[in-house]
C-alpha cells in the first residue's frame, strides 16, 4: 500500500530538527524510505528528517538494504514514528481527528 500525504509532508517539514543522519546541521529535506519500487517513492508516512548532505547521501546508496544496515533503519523508523504521533496529536488538537 501506498499513502500519499500532502498535508502530512507539510507538518513533517515544518518541523525543525537536526539531521537524524549525522546530527548536526539543519534538517531541511526529508527522504522517503522503505519499498516504493525501483525509482519510485515509498509512503508519505516513511519519512526521515535529514539535511542536504545526508539526503543527498541517502538517495545516492542502497547500503541500507544492501548490508542490513539496521541501525540506520531504526533511527529512520523512530523519526517517522515520532512524526506521525506529532501530527495525530496535533489533528486531535484541532478537532480532525476522533480521541
Amino acid at each position: 500500500m501506498k499513502a500519499k500525504d500532502r498535508e502530512f509532508l507539510k507538518f513533517a517539514h515544518s518541523k525543525t530538527c537536526a539531521c537524524r543522519q549525522c546530527g548536526l546541521s539543519p534538517a531541511v529535506e526529508l527522504h522517503h524510505f522503505g519499498s516504493g519500487g525501483m525509482g519510485m517513492k515509498g509512503s508519505d508516512y516513511l519519512v526521515v528528517r535529514l539535511c542536504r548532505d545526508c539526503h543527498g547521501k541517502a538517495r545516492k546508496t542502497t547500503a541500507m538494504k544492501r548490508d542490513g544496515d539496521w541501525e540506520t533503519l531504526a533511527c529512520y523508523l523512530s523519526d517517522a514514528s515520532d512524526l506521525m504521533q506529532e501530527y495525530i496529536c496535533e489533528l486531535r488538537g484541532s478537532g480532525h481527528v476522533r480521541h
